[in-house]
């Protein structure tokens, strides 16, 4: 089970919103039961308050019920109970899109969603460019990079012989993967 906790200060506006979109996304999608989603404020000051109601109001444009929910702050039980803390002032969706993806894929081996889930996390869903940027080259580099290598997995990047064509900016931004 995948369990997501979405912050903000107060806990009647943002992160409830993330929480009730997020569980209307996985239900759609058919596989609710492999999410925990929740929502928390940093502060104590909207504590026991029910969502705001423009929030709420936007939350029931779109056929989204938050009845009940009231704010609540967060505990230091929250870091060891969720994978995933996501504070809604930076929201960054790729991760948790990919883990919905992901965990679609795994119940269904379906290769679409495989290849979405990669998609939102890596920008793209070839193996050979997700590792690059698992080894931290841009897309940039890799453009330029991508014909120096022969192979490239969790343990090594194998370089060829066309490493001898870069120029010094170049080879000193791969030094640190090339061995002698």
């Amino acid at each position: 089970m995948t369990r997501i906790l979405f912050i903000c200060l107060g806990n009647i506006c943002r992160s409830p919103m993330a929480e009730f979109v997020m569980k209307d996304l996985v239900e759609k999608a058919g596989i609710a039961e492999k999410f925990e989603i929740a929502s928390a404020a940093t502060s104590a000051e909207e504590v026991g308050n029910p969502v705001y109601p423009p929030a709420r109001q936007k939350l029931a444009d779109h056929a989204i019920s938050c009845v009940g929910k009231t704010a609540r702050q967060m505990t230091r039980q929250d870091y060891d109970t969720y994978d995933y803390l996501d504070k809604l002032i930076g929201f960054k969706l790729s991760d948790i899109f990919y883990a919905i993806f992901y965990q679609y894929y795994e119940a269904t081996s379906d290769e679409r969603a495989l290849r979405l889930a990669k998609y939102f996390k890596y920008g793209t869903d070839k193996e050979r460019e997700i590792w690059m940027l698992r080894y931290g080259f841009s897309f940039e580099e890799i453009e330029w990079v991508s014909e120096c290598v022969d192979s490239i997995d969790e343990t090594e990047i194998k370089f060829n012989d066309k490493i001898n064509a870069l120029d010094d900016a170049q080879l000193k931004s791969i030094e640190q993967y090339v061995h002698e």
